[in-house]
């Protein structure tokens, strides 16, 4: 008899891929995301706390690109890298918009603690449903939506895009930091799988 609750059992792929290769993506997104934040805003430092956040992101990253792989969503090339990044991207949009609509018709300050809750289900729901119907399971799902969960707690929430024109630039910015982390996700795995 297995100790582990029956859903947990086979979720998570072998981390002799998925923990080098999110690593490494992780670090290579917010090497990339502190220093288009630095040319369009302002310098801001790594704290500890956000380089776990990164790492884990990495992790689940890593989880969430296999899931897709595994169910022929993505290639395993460097360009199914890059699109991954861009899924990842493309599911922050409508949050962001949202957030800019709030700002745009001032009704920001109405909403108060309940657009914090509309744009978490709205990443939550989106990302789920990308998951899954990518995937069709429930893992692709879970990936996708635990990596977004902290992809949006790592940058804050949506940016201010209506408040400012480098925070229009530091988001499109995302889709490149995205792609280019996804880049590194797939060669990275595609080096540790020749082995």
């Amino acid at each position: 008899m297995c100790s582990r609750p029956h859903f947990l059992i086979n979720t998570f792929p072998s981390t002799k891929t998925r923990s080098p290769s999110g690593t490494a993506s992780a670090l290579v997104g917010i090497a990339l995301f502190l220093g288009v934040h630095a040319l369009l805003i302002v310098p801001v430092w790594p704290t500890p706390m956000r380089t776990i956040i990164a790492v884990l992101i990495g992790g689940t990253a890593a989880w969430a690109f296999e899931e897709l792989l595994g169910a022929g969503a993505v290639s395993r090339r460097l360009v199914g890298g890059a699109a991954f990044g861009g899924i990842l991207w493309l599911i922050l949009v409508p949050m962001n918009a949202f957030g800019a609509l709030l700002r745009l018709t001032g009704l920001r300050s109405t909403f108060g603690v309940w657009e914090l809750v509309v744009e978490i289900t709205l990443i939550v729901a989106l990302s789920a449903g990308v998951g899954w119907w990518l995937t069709r399971r429930r893992r692709g799902a879970m990936a996708l939506a635990m990596t977004m969960v902290l992809l949006t707690f790592l940058t804050g929430g949506p940016l201010p895009m209506t408040a400012s024109g480098p925070a229009v630039g530091l988001f499109v910015s995302f889709l490149f930091i995205f792609s280019l982390s996804g880049v590194v996700l797939a060669a990275t795995r595609a080096a540790l799988v020749s082995r």
